[in-house]
């Protein structure tokens, strides 16, 4: 991930929101920092703030909600996170954008287009999101 952009927020905080851009998603999952301590960096304000001026709030409101549900794994050592990753999806929850995107990788032919939409999460499909990403995928998080 050479060459991300950063930028500061209002309080001199750094963010980190333009790695939920297309194609930088994969390498924080597979890093295991998806949803663990990167998100909890910052202010609770400047993440959905950065997702809604980068109109990213669709994909950080499907990270918070897988990243709840692995909180409440009984293996979790994320005691007090549940309620944060709530309100974060409460919050981006206001401005959900309708149009349809991809989290990791870029879609590019129909079937597959279509085959993401039949086996997607209820999470996946609330936030709009073409993934078959899914909790149970992300055994060493959290």
């Amino acid at each position: 991930m050479s060459g991300r952009s950063r930028s500061t927020d209002a309080s001199g905080n750094r963010t980190e929101i333009n790695r939920l851009r297309p194609y930088q998603i994969e390498e924080r999952i597979v890093s295991g920092k998806l949803g663990g301590q990167g998100l909890f960096k910052l202010s609770k304000d400047a993440y959905p703030l950065q997702a809604k001026l980068n109109n990213l709030q669709n994909r950080l409101g499907f990270v918070a909600s897988l990243a709840k549900q692995v909180s409440k794994r009984p293996t979790s050592t994320s005691e007090g996170r549940e309620r944060a990753l709530e309100e974060l999806g409460n919050l981006l929850e206001e401005s959900r954008l309708v149009r349809e995107d991809t989290f990791v990788k870029r879609v590019n032919t129909d079937v597959e287009r279509e085959w993401l939409r039949k086996n997607r999460s209820e999470e996946a499909k609330h936030w709009n999101l073409l993934t078959n990403w899914r909790p149970e995928h992300l055994q060493y998080v959290l």
